[in-house]
């Protein structure tokens, strides 16, 4: 998955935002390790999303995709690079379309350390 990344960015000068979905991994440690090889293939941006794949529960509880958001920032910011986080709400997409809910959830990865929403 990295060297997909990585070949992305050595064959252009335009910035690279990597779709990162989930982290690819479910708990924040292993979000920390993610990002922080993203970050060295060089990659503009990274987006953690809040959407866990199951139908049955289909987001993460707001203190959980709190801490996954955290988890990538820390790790952005332990690579030193200059890499802009975007924490992705995905209420409307998996079939919870609460604006409140998603105006919440934003507001908790802007403080958690995401550059964009």
């Amino acid at each position: 998955m990295l060297s997909h990344f990585e070949a992305l960015v050595e064959a252009t000068d335009v910035p690279i935002n990597a779709d990162f979905e989930g982290g690819f991994a479910q708990g924040p440690a292993l979000i920390t390790e993610h990002v922080r090889r993203a970050c060295d293939t060089g990659v503009a941006g990274i987006s953690i999303e809040d959407s866990t794949g199951n139908p049955h529960i289909p987001l993460y509880d707001l203190e959980t995709s709190t801490a996954r958001i955290q988890a990538a920032r820390r790790a952005i910011d332990q690579a030193g690079r200059d890499v802009l986080l975007i924490g992705r709400a995905e209420c409307y997409i998996v079939g919870r379309p609460d604006i409140r809910d998603t105006v919440v959830r934003l507001k908790a990865y802007a403080q958690a350390g995401a550059d964009c929403l």
